[in-house]
């Protein structure tokens, strides 16, 4: 808890105010949700070309692509 207490004091004196920081911070959050959404997403659909056109040509040169 400390630690983030002081990161977040570094933040309030480079930026100035408490208010800035924590526009910033809110908009660096939705920016992380929206990532998380899109990569969620983007797993989908590659799994679904994968599985539909490329998954028999590997398994049948024994080879294996594992999207973690």
């Amino acid at each position: 808890m400390v630690f983030v207490y002081s990161s977040f004091c570094r933040l309030v004196n480079v930026f100035g105010s408490f208010q800035e920081v924590a526009t910033i911070l809110e908009h660096q959050k939705h920016y992380y949700e929206e990532l998380v959404k899109y990569d969620g997403r983007f797993k989908d659909i590659f799994e679904e070309v994968y599985d539909e056109s490329w998954k028999q040509t590997f398994e049948d040169n024994s080879t294996w692509f594992v999207l973690s």
